[in-house]
């Protein structure tokens, strides 16, 4: 028997050691997320750029990112307010983007014996897995998954556990519909930093306080019973999901966490340093811009990884 062979791994500038980019994209609604990823499509938008192939799985409502998509393809087309592409940049983009809505049907549902409008059938969550499996030989380097966004991927999981317990359209209760959601939603997210291809996962932000419990019980004045009294030492922004346990682990399966926001001046956005109660991550932290716009930002910061 030949010598055992190492399993460490050296650092390397060597092409296949370059990590993929596991982006969150983290910002409230408006500030320009999705916005952002068309552009990646675009062949040359920068010089140099070759167009990412984009994978979408939509959940924010039905249509949603196929207007938002051919509405800033479009308006590259003029260049009033987006740098200039011509046509064949244009139909380029259009054949490098591939995505699937992934909705649950609602309407007005019998829960309970009372009538409410409510899903129909929890079809989101089976859909974007039937995605992820016809895309999956595809999803290579050179490509970019898309979940845009996490916050209503964890909402049709959600769905999708409360529907396998026959409680869909009840309210979630305790850690009998928390627990399969919460380790359905890790599990997908473990799935996605794993893959070789480049991954960005937009989301909707949402306060998390951090609590400190006092070392010494007092007596609550109304109730005469002691009881340890907790202090909120710090207020933090993550991205929003389901219950609150286990969301400051979220980011980290991913290398990167940007967000988005609006500057004084009403304009949006990209930004890679903290903000309030923001701690952005990012690897590129010594070449990376403090700021990106909407109109190249998610091109130019990507070329950093190409570059790398």
């Amino acid at each position: 028997m030949g010598p055992e062979q190492s399993t460490m791994t050296k650092l390397s500038d060597e092409p296949e050691n370059k990590s993929a980019i596991k982006l969150i994209l983290m910002g409230a609604s408006g500030t320009g997320k999705s916005s952002l990823i068309i552009p990646l499509a675009i062949p040359d938008l920068i010089p140099g750029w070759p167009g990412k192939k984009l994978f979408v799985r939509n959940y924010d409502g039905r249509d949603k990112f196929k207007e938002i998509a051919l509405e800033q393809l479009k308006a590259r087309l003029t260049g009033k307010k987006l740098t200039k592409i011509t046509q064949q940049q244009y139909d380029v983009a259009k054949e490098n983007i591939e995505f699937v809505d992934c909705i649950d049907p609602r309407s007005t549902v019998s829960v309970a014996g009372k009538s409410k409008v409510g899903i129909v059938s929890a079809d989101a969550w089976m859909t974007a897995r039937k995605a992820f499996t016809e895309w999956e030989k595809h999803l290579k380097p050179g490509t970019i998954l898309i979940d845009d966004s996490f916050t209503h991927m964890a909402n049709a999981i959600a769905a999708y556990t409360m529907a396998a317990s026959s409680r869909l359209n009840f309210s979630m209760e305790g850690y009998k519909d928390y627990a399969p959601a919460q380790m359905e939603v890790s599990n997908s997210l473990s799935l996605l930093s794993y893959l070789r291809c480049d991954v960005i996962l937009t989301a909707h932000q949402d306060s998390y306080d951090v609590k400190k419990t006092s070392e010494t019980a007092e007596r609550d004045s109304q109730t005469g019973m002691m009881v340890f009294k907790e202090e909120i030492v710090d207020s933090l922004m993550l991205p929003s999901s389901i219950g609150q346990k286990g969301r400051t682990a979220i980011p980290s399966g991913f290398n990167h966490m940007l967000y988005t926001t609006l500057s004084r001046h009403d304009i949006r956005e990209l930004r890679t340093t903290p903000g309030k109660g923001i701690a952005p991550k990012t690897p590129f932290f010594g070449r990376a811009k403090n700021t990106y716009d909407i109109d190249t930002g998610l091109v130019e910061y990507f070329m950093l990884g190409e570059q790398a």
